[in-house]
């Protein structure tokens, strides 16, 4: 949590300043590494960190940034994670395209509901490989992408 005092050399009723801990300070800069933070997924509201808590989801220049949130189960994920496409489907965030690139961890059971949710909008989907450093075509409708192209 973080903590509230007043800055140095003031007096009286402010300024006020926010402190961050150690710990929520290495949070934040978690999030920044895996492209949960800045302008784009800050302006996510309040309701839907809430209700989708279990699974984070943002679309960041054309890269669909993922990642767990907190500790649940795959069956409440799962529904979390539909939900989520469906609402950005439905706010245009998700348009479709040539190529949609996934970057960040997802069990199976979510890949899948991202994989079905996202298939027949865009083009081809690639997933990340932190092994290679890119992006590996793992479904493609479009004929400038076949199965298993390397992209950047």
């Amino acid at each position: 949590m973080a903590s509230w005092h007043q800055r140095p050399g003031t007096k009286g009723g402010g300024p006020w300043t926010n402190t961050l801990t150690d710990r929520q300070l290495q949070e934040e800069e978690d999030r920044k590494e895996r492209g949960f933070s800045g302008e784009k997924f800050t302006k996510l509201s309040p309701t839907w960190r809430q209700q989708m808590a279990t699974y984070n989801i943002a679309l960041v220049e054309g890269t669909l940034k993922i990642g767990f949130g907190s500790p649940a189960q795959n069956d409440q994920i799962v529904r979390d994670v539909e939900t989520r496409l469906a609402e950005m489907v439905t706010a245009s965030e998700l348009v479709g395209g040539d190529v949609l690139r996934v970057n960040g961890p997802a069990s199976l059971p979510v890949a899948m509901v991202i994989a079905h949710a996202v298939c027949h909008l865009y083009g081809a989907v690639a997933c990340f490989d932190p092994k290679l450093a890119k992006y590996v075509v793992a479904i493609s409708h479009n004929p400038s992408y076949t199965i298993g192209d390397l992209i950047d």
